[in-house]
């Protein structure tokens, strides 16, 4: 109930997770559903194993290799903004859609690169935006956010499946890609606006750099406040638990006292669940590993 009226209170910021959820739910999605492709795609186009793992790797770092050079152009971008965020929603759709078309692996990639690249464009855009829409409830809406890559390796998978008996490998992409842009009218609703702080109304009137005038705001608050600084989440810069995915988790992380033990049993749980996993003797336990390795 208290999520729920969280999200009433706040609904600027869920049309970005929203936008988030959407991206990150076909993110892997059409991964796995292009490895139930992979038996039809490889005769169709007389493809190897190798030229499938060319696929997936370029895919893989177009979706992330970009993403520093995105950050950077966002940040300086203000009326561009929404072309940057909405060349993102085509192309994380045109790609998948063209890809359906190919006629040998080097258009494959080229397509699937162009999706991957949509993807690097779309999930910085509008994780940034939420960090500046949201400041004071970041970690949970980030983690309602990136919870779609959960619901997409299940849900598209399924699917894909189905599409792929009733319509062949082709057309189930078509209609994946068709299903994936209807992130295109939910990023149309986002309020992509700087929001400007106090330290940059004053910015003309000064000489100081902007990252030490709001460095000697901080410490001046510490000073009036004493320990309050470091107990007052809005004084806390967002992006520090950027990572903190489901939103179970991102509400435990910030219990202070148990901070440590949790970061320590991720630690634990995603190096030694795959250890024990390779003891698997049957499908139900290796799941199971698998599924606390992701956690």
């Amino acid at each position: 109930m208290a999520l729920m009226g969280l999200c009433c209170e706040n609904r600027h910021s869920m049309k970005f997770v929203l936008a988030l959820f959407w991206q990150t739910c076909f993110r892997l999605g059409v991964v796995k559903c292009l490895g139930l492709f992979l038996a039809d795609i490889n005769v169709a186009l007389d493809l190897t194993a190798r030229d499938n793992g060319i696929m997936f790797g370029v895919y893989s770092a177009a979706a992330y290799c970009p993403a520093p050079f995105i950050a950077y152009l966002y940040d300086k971008l203000d009326i561009g903004r929404r072309a940057l965020v909405l060349t993102g929603a085509v192309f994380i759709s045109a790609g998948v859609i063209l890809a359906s078309l190919s006629m040998n692996n080097a258009f494959l990639v080229t397509m699937m690169a162009l999706s991957g690249l949509g993807n690097s464009i779309l999930s910085i855009c509008v994780v940034i935006g939420l960090s500046e829409a949201e400041t004071m409830h970041f970690n949970a809406f980030y983690g309602i956010g990136k919870s779609g890559y959960a619901f997409g390796m299940i849900i598209v998978p399924l699917l894909g499946d189905i599409l792929l008996k009733l319509y062949g490998w082709r057309s189930a992409l078509r209609i994946i890609g068709a299903l994936l842009a209807n992130v295109f009218p939910i990023v149309l609703l986002l309020d992509l606006r700087r929001i400007p702080s106090e330290a940059e109304d004053d910015f003309e009137s000064t000489s100081q750099p902007r990252d030490q005038r709001v460095d000697d705001e901080i410490s001046n608050d510490c000073n009036l406040h004493g320990s309050q600084c470091h107990e007052d989440p809005s004084l806390k810069m967002p992006l520090l638990s950027a990572h903190s995915s489901p939103p179970f988790i991102a509400y435990l992380y910030k219990l202070d006292i148990g901070r440590r033990a949790l970061v320590l049993a991720g630690a634990v749980f995603i190096s030694a669940c795959v250890i024990l996993a390779s003891l698997s003797m049957n499908n139900a336990f290796l799941v199971t590993m698998m599924a606390l390795s992701g956690t």
